[in-house]
C-alpha cells in the first residue's frame, strides 16, 4: 500500500506511518519526553525505540496488542 500523506515532523520525515531518516547524524540517539499533553499517532520504524514511565499510566499498542504501562515500566 502507497502512503497517503508525507510530512516533516522535527526533522522526521514520516510517508504515511513510516518514520524514516531518524538519525541524520552519526549520533545515533534521540531522545523526546511527552508529559501527556499530546498523543502519539500510530506509526514504525527500523529503529529501536524505548519507552519508560516516569509517572501516571499509559496504554501502548504494539503490533495489535495494547499494552498497559504504569510508573516504572519500561517497554
Amino acid at each position: 500500500m502507497r502512503p497517503t500523506f508525507s510530512v516533516s515532523f522535527g526533522g522526521i520525515f514520516v510517508e504515511g506511518r513510516f518514520e524514516k531518516d531518524i538519525f541524520k547524524d552519526s549520533f545515533k540517539f534521540r531522545l523526546f519526553i511527552n508529559n501527556g499533553s499530546c498523543g502519539v499517532q500510530p506509526h514504525w520504524h527500523k529503529e529501536i525505540e524505548i519507552i519508560y514511565i516516569t509517572q501516571g499510566g499509559v496504554n501502548v499498542g504494539i503490533s495489535r496488542k495494547i499494552f498497559h504501562l504504569n510508573k516504572g515500566d519500561i517497554l
